[in-house]
């Protein structure tokens, strides 16, 4: 639960019929949760017991080597896939939200990003799916808000007639957890998905305060932006997609 210690609440207001929450970073927290920042964004994209095997058996350049084959080298995707892993590990940390996989893990080229939804959650209750939650994640040096009406516009195509990652979901679970997986097909049904309760999320990450945000109309289930401020975000990025690289050495 690290993200607590890490970032804070500074502004919260209301635009268009979405929840604008601005965070920022808690002064000289970084440099304390950085280790498990890494620790984190390794494993959204290898599997843990394969890294504890190969520590375990000292196997140390052919781990350096695995996730070096995993971990984003381009810098328009390190940011980008920083943008999920944010978002993911936010609604994880702040509202226990689970995540059956992790779907960077699923990426075939490290430098490309998968088709579908940047991030889907579940909420389980007594085990079942209460509710579901569909984000967008946009990282930007600048505060265009250009790119929140882009995000509107993917989570609103989202909702017809349900996400496309919902598939992907469902047959990966199925390998650990058919009962779940089950659960997550039926959100295919029309009928079920528009009963459930759906929240949608979109994370806009950038490098500068933000200016106002043009927030088209729409009307998306319980939409919230939550605007998360870098001050150096052109050079934490890629520093700690190499910190990450670098990790096992």
């Amino acid at each position: 639960m690290f993200f607590k210690d890490w970032i804070k609440l500074e502004q919260e207001s209301s635009i268009n019929n979405c929840k604008v929450l601005r965070f920022s970073e808690i002064p000289d927290a970084r440099k304390k949760i950085y280790l498990k920042l890494i620790e984190r964004i390794i494993e959204h994209y290898s599997n843990p017991k394969r890294i504890n095997n190969y520590l375990k058996e000292r196997k140390f350049s052919k781990l350096e080597n695995y996730i070096n084959k995993r971990i984003p080298t381009d810098p328009i995707h390190e940011k980008g896939d920083f943008g999920e892993i944010f978002g993911t590990e936010y609604l994880k940390q702040f509202h226990n939200y689970t995540f059956p996989i992790l779907k960077l893990r699923h990426k075939t080229k490290i430098n490309k990003s998968l088709e579908g939804e940047d991030i889907i959650g579940f909420y389980i209750e007594n085990d079942e799916i209460t509710k579901i939650c569909v984000g967008e994640a946009k990282v930007r040096s600048n505060s265009d808000s250009e790119a929140i009406v882009e995000a509107i516009n993917q989570l609103e195509d989202s909702c017809t007639p349900h996400p496309i990652m919902i598939k992907f979901f469902s047959d990966r679970v199925y390998e650990n957890d058919e009962e779940l997986a089950e659960k997550i097909e039926d959100l295919l049904s029309p009928e079920f998905f528009n009963q459930i309760i759906k929240d949608s999320w979109i994370f806009f990450i950038t490098g500068f305060k933000p200016r106002n945000f043009k927030i088209k109309d729409n009307e998306l289930n319980n939409l919230v932006l939550i605007n998360m401020h870098f001050e150096d975000l052109n050079k934490f990025v890629p520093t700690l997609f190499e910190d990450c690289r670098g990790y096992y050495q």
